[in-house]
């Protein structure tokens, strides 16, 4: 049965209440009904410590942290969207530096996990895991890497998703999207950049379709076809990395439609 407080404050202070007696999952219920809450749909300061601490719990217990941001999406996006962006921010750097953490605690190298797909573990590669080759202090460090390496991969994909067709969050974006290509050339995943190239064609097309929506991305605005462009050409360098030339080719052709829309030439050090 949902919990419901008369204020964001009293749901704060139970989720605190809740993390010293350690039920970090009770405290995260008693927050995600905070956020979810319609008689709390109006911005104010307290909503952003509550996703503090949400994020700081969620990437403990690594939960996704889809609805808690789309809620606060709603909360935010009218008085204070740049909360939102703080707050995203925020969430990637710590997932970023648990991942740091974690690969400190092992001792292998661990540029290649061996995953056909970071969505799932087909049960091919998890009868091919049990009986490789590799050590026993190899196998523990990688089953202690992969779930955090899985769940910043979604994190990027959640991220980009909630924040696609946003005007003033459009550096976000397009910062997001270029720290996903850095992680599939870190892990190299060369499956994850296939669908990543994928993912942001899909968002491209659907913010095309949804120009008159309030705060929409401005196609025709110059200054956003130059980060489209930015975005590409670094996608079009990580593919040459990874030695993707077919999906090479079809992010030249993504440049190419961006271009031939453009008002203008794009800027020389672009090309």
């Amino acid at each position: 049965m949902a919990t419901h407080y008369a204020k964001p404050e009293n749901a704060l202070r139970k989720a605190k209440d809740l993390v010293r007696v350690n039920k970090e999952e009770s405290a995260i219920r008693s927050l995600h009904a905070a956020l979810t809450s319609k008689r709390f749909r109006t911005w104010q300061p307290t909503h952003e410590v509550i996703m503090d601490m949400y994020v700081e719990l969620a990437i403990d217990l690594r939960k996704n942290m889809t609805d808690a941001f789309y809620s606060y999406k709603l909360i935010s996006q009218i008085s204070n969207i740049a909360s939102l962006d703080k707050v995203i921010r925020r969430y990637l750097q710590l997932t970023e530096a648990k991942i740091a953490e974690i690969q400190s605690q092992t001792s292998g190298s661990f540029a290649q996990l061996e995953l056909e797909d970071l969505d799932e573990d087909s049960p091919e590669s998890i009868m091919l895991q049990a009986v490789s080759g590799e050590g026993t202090k190899d196998r523990k460090d990688r089953q202690l890497l992969t779930p955090w390496v899985r769940y910043l991969w979604e994190a990027y994909r959640s991220v980009l998703d909630i924040i696609r067709n946003n005007a003033k969050l459009e550096g976000l974006y397009h910062q997001t999207a270029k720290e996903a290509f850095n992680f599939c050339v870190k892990f190299k995943r060369p499956m994850e950049f296939r669908r990543l190239g994928e993912i942001l064609r899909n968002h491209l097309f659907a913010i095309s379709k949804h120009q008159h929506q309030p705060n929409a991305v401005d196609l025709t605005s110059p200054d956003t076809q130059c980060r489209y462009l930015e975005t590409r050409f670094e996608q079009l360098n990580i593919a040459s990395q990874l030695e993707l030339w077919q999906e090479a080719y079809r992010i030249i052709e993504d440049i190419h439609e961006i271009m031939r829309v453009m008002p203008t030439d794009p800027k020389a050090d672009l090309m």
